[in-house]
């Protein structure tokens, strides 16, 4: 019974651990596509005539909108990390979010003010970091599964040589 509820607990804990690293892959996506908008958009500004230009500053406040939901989006994925159930171990990816976090309101607040070689550097390296957080977090949550996996293998080794062992003594009863 009781390691019904332990494995349930880790199942739970599997699945939040999933979704915290499917939002941190969409992060970084969405994050590294903007980066390059802005530097593809920063090229087509320097050769554009005046009605080109005011379609690319539109694009910009897009992309500037897109920034802002993003931010909103780490912010919710701040809080689900700091949640009573995840605040254990997910304590250091936290950090790390309020670190990306900081890049990518330089990002928006770059784009807002039209600056953007800064803007594209700042989207860059918060792309660099959720990628980083990703990949980091993906590898610690492989290894809580190896050693879950490990313990369940023991478990199951455990429970299998002590039924081995009442049969014998239910054999040695019989006689």
């Amino acid at each position: 019974e009781e390691e019904k509820a332990a494995t349930e607990e880790q199942t739970a804990e599997q699945q939040e651990n999933l979704a915290v690293l499917n939002r941190l892959k969409d992060l970084a996506r969405r994050q590294e596509a903007i980066a390059e908008k802005i530097k593809e958009l920063e090229n087509q500004l320097q050769k554009a005539n005046a009605e080109e230009k005011a379609e690319i500053e539109r694009q910009l406040k897009r992309l500037e909108e897109e920034q802002r939901e993003l931010l909103r989006e780490m912010d919710d994925l701040a809080e689900r990390m700091d949640s009573e159930e995840n605040r254990a171990n997910m304590s250091e990816e936290r950090e790390k979010l309020d670190e990306t976090r900081e890049n990518v309101q330089e990002t928006a607040e770059k784009l807002e003010s039209g600056e953007l070689t800064s803007a594209a550097n700042a989207a860059t390296r918060a792309s660099e970091q959720l990628e980083e957080m990703k990949e980091e977090f993906r590898e610690k949550t492989s290894r809580q599964f190896a050693n879950e996996m490990k313990s369940l293998r023991d478990a199951t080794r455990e429970l299998s040589e002590r039924q081995e062992a009442l049969g014998e003594q239910i054999e040695k009863l019989a006689e």
